[in-house]
């Protein structure tokens, strides 16, 4: 196997630092269903989702991040209700948060927590 490494990669425009590209790149995402059985559609560096309970799934990566000071961004989806969710990853409030782990805690428009049939996370390093 061989190995490339750069510290800067030019193009027509110029240079751009590896750092930079390191960086918006996403270490892992999620796309899956917490209505009902909780599962996985889609994800990149995501062993397992656990169901804490309504509106809270913990995201267990495979491979861990380098920091717990990580961006998690995030999309909710619907509950089949309000058709508006919102979501809270990664945040100590919503509670785990760590280099294998991170809680997603959803609610609903109204401030309730409520399972979605297609939310979203993905985790970046800063």
């Amino acid at each position: 196997m061989s190995t490339a490494v750069f510290t800067t990669l030019q193009s027509s425009g110029g240079t751009v630092p590896t750092e930079t590209i390191r960086r918006t790149i996403p270490r892992a995402e999620i796309n899956f269903n917490q209505v009902g059985t909780t599962s996985i559609r889609g994800s990149f560096n995501v062993s397992s989702v656990t169901d804490i309970g309504v509106g809270t799934t913990d995201v267990n990566l495979t491979n861990a991040l380098s920091n717990a000071n990580y961006v998690a961004t995030s999309a909710g989806g619907s509950d089949n209700v309000s058709n508006n969710c919102y979501v809270v990853a990664g945040n100590q409030a919503a509670g785990i948060k760590s280099t294998t782990t991170c809680r997603v805690a959803l609610v609903n428009a109204a401030g309730s927590a409520a399972d979605t049939v297609e939310p979203t996370v993905a985790f970046a390093e800063v």
